[in-house]
């Protein structure tokens, strides 16, 4: 996974990145992700939206 953009608000961030992924045949999945993150009270941050094949705009 390459992160390509990340745009942070307080407790929240929007993060795209480009990802490939090997399968048992030899065929290489890729795709693009959008997903929405928010901090936890640690300081760690959890995915709250995963999409692995992102939105097309």
């Amino acid at each position: 996974m390459k992160l390509t953009r990340v745009v942070e608000g307080p407790g929240t961030a929007v993060v795209v990145a480009d990802w490939s992924l090997p399968t048992p045949d030899g065929t290489v999945l890729t795709g693009r992700t959008s997903d929405v993150v928010t901090r936890s009270a640690d300081g760690s941050w959890r995915y709250s939206v995963d999409a692995p094949f992102g939105v097309k705009a």
